[in-house]
C-alpha cells in the first residue's frame, strides 16, 4: 500500500492548478511591467518598489505551491520547451502580422492613397529588418546552446526560420 495521500488524478490535478495559478499570477508581475510600453493597455501606476513587492509575493506562492508538492512527493514534470524557440516562433508570428502592414493588404479595410501605401511599406520593411534581426539573435543563442550541449552545430538554418 503507498503512502501517497493523494491519487494520480488528484496530484495531476494540483500540478495543472499549480501551474494555471502561476501563469496568472506571472502574467500580473508582466503587466505591471509592460505598462511602461508606449503600446500597453495599462497604466504604468506602480512604481518599481511595488513591482519588486508583487514579484516577491509571486515567489512566495510559488515557495508555498513547491513545498506542498515535495511534501506530497509530487513531482514537477520537468520543462520540456525551449524558451528561446518559443521566443523565436513569436518574432514568426510578430512578423506575420507586420507584413499584413503592408498597403497591398490595408487596401482590404478601405481605399489607401499610394502615398499612404509607399508610407506602409517602407513601415513594414523597416519592421520587419528588426523583427528579423531579433529572431536571428534568438537563433543563434539557439544555436550556441546546441554546440554547449551537443557538442556539434546544429543544422542550417532555413528561409522558414526568418520571415521575409
Amino acid at each position: 500500500m503507498s503512502d501517497r495521500v493523494f491519487p494520480p488524478n488528484h496530484e495531476t490535478r494540483l500540478l495543472t492548478t499549480f501551474k494555471y495559478v502561476d501563469d496568472v499570477l506571472t502574467q500580473a508581475v508582466e503587466r505591471l511591467e509592460s505598462a511602461s510600453s508606449p503600446f500597453s493597455e495599462y497604466v504604468a501606476d506602480a512604481g518599481p518598489a511595488e513591482r519588486q513587492a508583487v514579484s516577491q509575493h509571486l515567489e512566495r506562492v510559488r515557495t508555498v505551491m513547491r513545498r506542498f508538492l515535495d511534501g506530497h512527493g509530487i513531482k514537477i514534470p520537468a520543462p520540456a520547451t525551449s524558451a528561446v524557440a518559443a521566443a523565436s516562433k513569436v518574432c514568426v508570428y510578430a512578423a506575420i502580422s507586420v507584413e499584413e502592414l503592408r498597403g497591398r493588404y490595408m487596401r482590404a479595410y478601405g481605399a489607401i492613397s499610394p502615398a499612404a501605401e509607399a508610407e506602409l511599406d517602407r513601415l513594414a520593411t523597416e519592421l520587419t529588418e528588426v523583427v528579423n534581426q531579433m529572431n536571428a539573435a534568438l537563433l543563434e543563442i539557439r544555436d550556441a546552446g546546441e554546440i554547449r550541449n551537443s557538442g556539434s552545430p546544429s543544422p542550417p538554418s532555413t528561409p522558414r526560420d526568418t520571415a521575409k
